[in-house]
């Protein structure tokens, strides 16, 4: 596995009676109940950032992030649409919107612990996990 990807995303948190949620995008083909934090491949001259912000609408409908703090990395095996695979360098923000906007095209306001529960790849799991630990107790 030689060939490498850059995506971009962000975990987009949103206070609602007393708790937060996390927006997550729908990821129909790993089964109907699977979730992702919303990211994709960042575009060439396009920051990280930029790239984050753009996916999050795109997979969530979201708009109005504002991007809190960097999270890190998750490295990661990935098949891409010709089928070939890749390894998969995933940049991760924390992200904040104000209320709870509607989401689009199947995406869904999750609990920490339900979007923990829902993501159907072990590196994110892990990763979404361990940063968010203290509010997947809640």
């Amino acid at each position: 596995m030689s060939a490498t990807a850059t995506s971009s995303g962000a975990v987009v948190l949103s206070p609602a009676d007393g708790q937060l949620l996390i927006a997550m995008a729908h990821e129909p083909d790993k089964g109907p109940d699977a979730y992702v934090i919303p990211k994709g491949h960042v575009e060439p001259d396009e920051s990280l950032e930029a790239a984050a912000l753009r996916e999050v609408e795109e997979e969530t409908g979201l708009k109005g992030v504002q991007l809190v703090t960097y999270l890190g990395t998750v490295v990661r095996p990935s098949i891409e649409d010709d089928g070939s695979t890749v390894e998969k360098t995933i940049h991760l923000f924390l992200g904040f919107v104000q209320g709870t906007p509607v989401l689009a095209d199947g995406a869904r306001w999750l609990a920490p612990a339900e979007a923990i529960a829902a993501i159907p790849f072990d590196e994110d799991r892990a990763f979404l996990e361990q940063r968010l630990a203290p509010l997947a107790a809640n």
